[in-house]
C-alpha cells in the first residue's frame, strides 16, 4: 500500500534528519537505492523475493552503510 509506505518513510526520515543530518540522509538514500536494485534483480532472476533475498539485502545494506559511514 503506497499510503503506508509514505507514512513509514516520513516516520523514518524524521529521526534521521534530526540525529543523523546529512550523513544519515546519505546512508538512508544509499540503503533504499541498494534495496530497490536488489528487489528488481531478484524479481527478474527468481520471479520474486524469497527469505534468502531478504537476508542478503539486509546484510548488503548493512555492510554498505557501514563502509560509507567509516569512509566519511
Amino acid at each position: 500500500n503506497k499510503n503506508k509506505l509514505i507514512v513509514a518513510t516520513i516516520i523514518t526520515l524524521i529521526p534521521i534528519i534530526f540525529l543523523g543530518g546529512s550523513t544519515g540522509l546519505l546512508l538512508f538514500g544509499v540503503g533504499v537505492t541498494l534495496t530497490m536494485f536488489l528487489v528488481i534483480l531478484s524479481t527478474r532472476s527468481f520471479g520474486g523475493i524469497t527469505g534468502d533475498v531478504l537476508g542478503a539485502t539486509n546484510e548488503l545494506t548493512r555492510l554498505t552503510s557501514l563502509l560509507i559511514f567509516v569512509s566519511i
